[in-house]
């Protein structure tokens, strides 16, 4: 799943949903399913059944991963007796 999306759970009966961040919510019957907004793990609990936890992923498209050639970091001084490392 990706943010944005829509849980995948049937509201025939009550749910309670913990999201990221320590939010909870609760669903009366009939609700609408909640819209993932952040990425996290997402657990539905729901009467007489076992609960749910659903990984939620950013979108591939908000970013661009890839390996960096090198990194900003200044060269650091050698500290008085400190040996080069190895």
């Amino acid at each position: 799943m990706v943010v944005g999306q829509p849980l995948p759970v049937t509201t025939a009966a009550p749910v309670t949903v913990d999201a990221p961040g320590d939010v909870h919510l609760s669903l009366p019957a009939g609700a609408a399913p909640p819209v993932t907004d952040r990425a996290g793990f997402w657990t539905v609990r729901q009467e007489g059944r076992p609960d749910l936890t659903l990984a939620v992923n950013a979108d591939a498209a908000e970013s661009t991963l890839a390996p960096a050639d090198k990194l900003p970091v200044p060269v650091r001084e050698q500290a008085p007796g400190e040996r080069p490392p190895a």
